[in-house]
């Protein structure tokens, strides 16, 4: 088996992954991955780790939509190649140790459908403040 340890930075997994987390990957076959399942792959001397949320088989080949639960918009199709593309099999949590990752086809659904914790949490907070920023403060009369 081909494991790889990486470390995980920024914001786009948040709160399944956060920045400081290391990852611990697991080579994965095409035909063993599953919608809502996270995947690493390489992309310009860097890892993209982002959620499954599609998986479409043709004859050319396995092609993965992936997204971040905490982007509002899906990664581009990706055709999957032989080799590349880990599954994330643990998360290194400072602080709290080893953490299983959540899988399953209903947090692909919540990811796809903009219903996950980081962005239901950013859209409280535009609403929050644009309801503060319409509020008018009168200084009482003295």
């Amino acid at each position: 088996m081909d494991y790889r340890r990486i470390k995980f930075r920024g914001y786009s997994m948040y709160p399944a992954l956060r920045p400081g987390d290391t990852l611990v990957l697991k080579a994965v076959e095409a035909h063993n991955l599953r919608p809502g399942d996270i995947i690493c792959v390489p992309e310009k001397g860097h890892y993209v780790s982002h959620r499954i949320v599609g998986i479409s088989t043709t004859p050319d080949g396995v092609f993965l939509t992936t997204k971040g639960d905490n982007l509002p918009a899906p990664d581009a199709t990706r055709r999957l190649s032989s080799g590349d593309t880990y599954r994330l099999f643990l998360i290194n949590r400072p602080n709290r140790g080893i953490i299983r990752p959540r899988f399953g086809r209903l947090t692909a659904l919540l990811s796809t459908r903009n219903l996950t914790y980081g962005i239901i949490k950013g859209r409280m907070g535009i609403i929050v403040r644009r309801a503060l920023s319409s509020v008018r403060f009168r200084t009482p009369p003295c």
